[in-house]
């Protein structure tokens, strides 16, 4: 167990119990962790109950086990009661889980009702389940007893239960029928549900409506209902009755659609236009004739583009990114300048990389450095780095590093990192570090950490530490890995101890799952909780072994 848990659990937190329990049970000593379980348990973390009672069936203590569900009794401890019912479902003992049950809404805990009515149906008692239901009787509880006689096809009682739930409250029990009576194939049924629940939830229903009527092939009265969710409020109707025209190969009837789409402000129209009209009738030459906004043009000009390229129509590709740019849209230059560099033509990428620069794009000159750096032009690369940083990318230095650290140039990049961080890039701090020591420049590597830490990043801290492992430097490492754990990264800890096995230090790496670091940096040599720690902290104990002088002033001193 880590000492530094000691340190948490000063406020007597239910979270720090349960850490320190958890440690001592990992390191499979149940016997201190129970304490500790205990107190967090009244406290309040009530969860804990039956958790506690399987650690202690697992290890043979059933007797201990049963006592300490008895206390499931006590009002404080009673939603512990539901879990402990719900093993009993599994296995087979029904009466007496719904005794439980019956136990945990007698002290208020309604929805212990609803759960045993649950357990009742996955068991294929329904008509008993409905008389629990029933005593429920919250309108979510009438919910889902009215669907589940859905789904068994009793519809005149089905429809009862939803209309009793819509009248406790539920404001969603019309719509759900309507719904589960359209899935059943009964739609007539349904839209009159539909048309009831729109008095309440307009929107939502009247468009459930429509969707169910398209789905069955009524386009033509889901038309209508489309057309009164767009007059209630829906912005996206219009445009999902013209993916259901499109669909159906009704084209110009689906362009009106989208056009109105697109006036009335979805955004997301000119895409769904673009993408459908275009693709199913395969005229990628001429754009205009496929929708009047430039949106659209600009979408489809675009997906023509992204098409021919896949295809390595290189040349027709360039035709529609032109066109596409023209429409006054960056992210074409800088598509293009992309396929062009995946091409091999770098050189011809630069010109768009450029363009895109001049027309606003911030992100170009980054991305042509990448591309001269990849193309083994780190030299011409660096240069529009530089440009890149001066234009404002606060994230072009460290680019420029980390392009010259992956080539190995590990000098050069400690001056861009260098620059990165003056501009007030912290991170940069942190990749420094972490590339110097996967370079073996380990103490080099230590004063950038160093710096980063000051800057709060203390993230860092285990991926340096692995790196001082696996260069063999295992003092170090630990001192890194515990200074990780005391910054809250307790898991840690865990790697640190599986880093020594695989180490072949599996003493050390057994020392240190069972009782953590010491406060000088070190594992921790044994020990075990005492009396003082338990008079100070409330957790206790009958272990009277002394600490190791280093915890012992943890737990005396006031």
């Amino acid at each position: 167990m880590q000492i530094s848990f000691l340190l948490s659990i000063k406020a007597d937190t239910g979270p720090a119990l349960v850490h320190i329990a958890n440690e001592l049970a990992y390191a499979g000593r149940l016997d201190e962790a129970l304490p500790c379980y205990l107190r967090a348990i009244e406290k309040g973390d009530t969860y804990l109950i039956p958790f506690v009672a399987g650690r202690l069936r697992s290890a043979g203590r059933r007797k201990e086990a049963r006592d300490l569900l008895k206390r499931a009794t006590i009002p404080q401890f009673m939603e512990s009661l539901t879990g402990v019912a719900d093993k009993l479902v599994l296995r087979g003992r029904l009466n007496r889980a719904l005794t439980l049950y019956q136990q945990a809404a007698d002290t208020g805990n309604s929805f212990a009702l609803r759960l045993a009515a649950n357990r009742l149906v996955s068991l294929g008692h329904l008509d008993e389940a409905l008389d629990w239901y029933d005593r429920c009787g919250d309108p979510t509880a009438l919910h889902i007893a009215a669907y589940r006689l859905g789904q068994q096809g009793r519809w005149p009682e089905a429809l009862t239960w939803y209309q009793r739930a819509a009248e406790a409250g539920s404001k969603k029990s019309l719509r759900s029928a309507a719904n589960q009576l359209a899935e059943a194939g009964r739609l007539d049924e349904a839209l009159n549900w539909f048309e009831r629940a729109a008095a309440t939830n307009k929107v939502a229903a009247l468009r459930d409506g429509a969707d169910a009527l398209a789905e069955t092939d009524r386009i033509d009265e889901a038309l209508q209902w489309y057309r009164r969710a767009h007059q209630a409020g829906d912005p996206s109707a219009l445009r999902v009755a013209a993916n259901y025209l499109a669909g159906r190969g009704r084209l110009e009837e689906a362009q009106d659609w989208y056009e109105e789409a697109v006036a009335t402000g979805d955004e997301s129209a000119p895409l769904e236009a673009a993408h459908r009209l275009g693709v199913r009738s395969e005229i990628w030459g001429a754009p205009e004739q496929l929708s009047k906004t430039p949106k659209a043009r600009f979408w489809l000009s675009l997906i023509a583009a992204r098409k021919l390229s896949s295809q390595d129509h290189i040349e027709e590709s360039l035709d529609f990114y032109e066109q596409a740019a023209e429409l006054g849209h960056l992210h074409a230059l800088t598509e293009a300048a992309q396929m062009l560099a995946k091409s091999g033509r770098v050189d011809e990428a630069l010109g768009w990389y450029e363009r895109a620069a001049r027309a606003g794009s911030l992100m170009a000159l980054r991305s042509a450095g990448h591309v001269l750096a990849e193309a083994n032009r780190l030299p011409e690369g660096l240069d529009w780095f530089e440009r890149a940083s001066r234009s404002g990318d606060t994230g072009a230095a460290q680019a420029a590093a980390n392009e010259l650290a992956s080539a190995g140039e590990m000098d050069e990049a400690l001056y861009w990192y260098e620059r990165a961080a003056s501009a007030g890039d912290d991170e940069s701090l942190c990749t420094a570090g972490l590339r110097l020591a996967r370079a073996g420049r380990l103490n080099e590597a230590e004063e950038w950490i160093e710096r980063a830490l000051n800057k709060s990043h203390v993230h860092v801290l285990a991926s340096v530490s692995e790196e001082f492992l696996h260069r063999g430097r295992i003092d170090q490492a630990l001192r890194w890995f515990r200074r990780s754990a005391m910054a809250g990264n307790w898991a840690s800890t865990r790697i640190a101890v599986e880093a020594l096995r695989t180490n072949g230090l599996g003493v050390e790496a057994e020392r240190l799952a069972t009782y953590g670091w010491d406060l000088r940096g070190g594992i921790s040599d044994a020990w075990v909780a005492g009396p003082q720690l338990g008079k100070k902290y409330g957790i206790h104990t009958s272990h009277l072994e002394e600490l190791p002088e280093h915890a012992k002033l943890v737990a005396d001193d006031d």
